[in-house]
């Protein structure tokens, strides 16, 4: 067999590709320089000058090499491994730590629950102006923002909109009821299910309270732009499942139940 018949051709290009195999290790492991492929693809570029060119299998090595030269910082990145979560940190979800550390993570939360802590409190200030507790404002509020100008709001509908029992929303809004700011309808295709409606005198409550809910929304928000104001609705909206299935998570370690906003806390 002659050194240049087509299988031993066939071997050095295959040894030239397999040459690459150390260079494709250490690339996965850590973040390398760019000019360290320079070597490779001008030795694969000379090899494909030399009569190599129209093997396919070089060609194949040398748009690789070049490929790596090119496309290594890409690549790099993708290839460092995040730092691990330092001992004591509170998460491991890399997303959350800053070079393993969670104390902006740790910061978040506290701002999350002192945020909590107000708006929990700016409701039961709101509701107070009107001899309502904030739970019950909150239901108020609700009721014509999803039922429309006419139609009634289902317990179920108006329990799932502030994140409560159906229970809690039922005895709440008989103490409503009571004090004749809202009115149960029959639904007109479940009897098993009523309507929630606003009275006149409901209405009239919502109308005295406007202006305060105006200047307190005004002053909560008044830093956000549109852009702003959509991001934080959006990461808000899919942090509400994700809270309910943590509760599900501390349930499985064992916690006791504490205080919920089920109840109306």
């Amino acid at each position: 067999m002659t050194e240049n018949s087509p299988r031993n051709a066939s071997a050095r290009a295959l040894a030239k590709l397999a040459d690459l195999g150390p260079i494709l290790a250490t690339l996965a492991a850590e973040a390398t320089p760019m000019a360290k492929y320079d070597p490779l693809y001008g030795h694969l570029k000379r090899q494909s000058a030399a009569g190599l060119g129209s093997e396919p299998t070089v060609q194949i090595s040398l748009h690789l090499a070049n490929f790596l030269r090119e496309g290594s910082v890409v690549f790099c990145g993708m290839a460092k491994h995040p730092s691990p979560a330092e001992p004591g940190s509170t998460t491991t979800l890399h997303a959350l730590l800053d070079g393993g550390s969670d104390r902006r993570f740790r910061d978040l939360i506290q701002a999350l629950l002192g945020i909590s802590s107000r708006f929990v409190d700016l409701r039961e200030r709101i509701g107070a102006r009107v001899g309502l507790t904030g739970p019950q404002y909150s239901m108020l509020v609700s009721i014509p923002y999803l039922a429309g100008a006419d139609r009634g709001v289902t317990v179920s509908q108006l329990a799932a909109h502030l994140h409560v029992s159906g229970t809690y929303v039922t005895a709440e809004s008989k103490k409503l009821e009571a004090r004749g700011e809202i009115r149960r309808e029959p639904h007109p295709s479940d009897r098993r299910s009523v309507l929630l409606q606003l009275t006149p005198k409901g209405r009239e409550t919502l109308d005295a309270l406007l202006p305060m809910i105006r200047d307190v929304n005004d002053a909560l928000f008044a830093g956000l732009d549109k852009a702003g104001f959509e991001g934080l609705r959006e990461q808000i909206l899919r942090l509400v499942p994700a809270a309910a299935d943590a509760l599900l998570v501390a349930r499985r370690h064992g916690a006791a139940r504490g205080p919920s906003l089920r109840e109306g806390s």
